[in-house]
């Protein structure tokens, strides 16, 4: 009976105030969801092949620590960065694959960051004959994904792709790369 008699506003007040408490509190109003890890398909095994050598083809970012880099996540005592745009980086090569069997799937994985959401850099990709080119960036140092599947299809291909890097017209914001590696899920023969 005193609920009715009260002023619409102050029945919203408690009504919110009253949600409020309960998302604090844990009343369970809000559940977010318990996300799984991925996991490759069953019967499949995984390679990592880190970056293993830097030809030194572009040099104009600066670099940090031991060539060639980007093996290892190791920051701040092995990367690149750059605050200019329009330069270039590279090439990086990767460790060979050794796996025998079908390949189900290559992906790029670079640990990076860039101080800003517009400022993008592009990824070029080489499979030894033709390039393709990906922009990235991050807010936070995380590692970004590029999915390669249908460029890197076959052993010869991931064996001889290597990467290089240019920054973006807002570089002066600043890039960082810090390792890279390409993940091979694949079904062993």
């Amino acid at each position: 009976y005193w609920w009715r008699r009260l002023p619409l506003m102050v029945k919203v007040a408690l009504l919110m105030f009253t949600v409020a408490l309960a998302g604090i509190f844990g009343g369970g109003l809000i559940n977010p969801p318990v996300l799984e890890p991925e996991t490759p398909p069953f019967g499949t095994t995984t390679a990592e092949l880190w970056v293993d050598g830097y030809d030194e083809t572009y040099t104009e970012w600066n670099e940090y620590g031991s060539s060639p880099y980007l093996d290892a996540q190791d920051y701040p005592d092995n990367y690149i960065d750059v605050i200019y745009g329009s330069m270039l980086e590279g090439y990086f090569t990767f460790e060979d694959f050794t796996g025998n069997g079908i390949i189900e799937s290559v992906i790029l994985k670079i640990y990076t960051k860039t101080t800003t959401t517009y400022n993008k850099y592009t990824v070029y990709v080489s499979d030894g004959s033709t390039e393709q080119s990906y922009q990235v960036n991050s807010l936070d140092w995380s590692w970004v994904e590029i999915d390669l599947t249908d460029f890197l299809d076959s052993v010869d291909k991931v064996n001889t792709a290597k990467i290089k890097f240019e920054s973006g017209t807002l570089a002066s914001h600043g890039t960082y790369v810090d390792a890279a590696y390409l993940e091979v899920i694949y079904e062993p023969a």
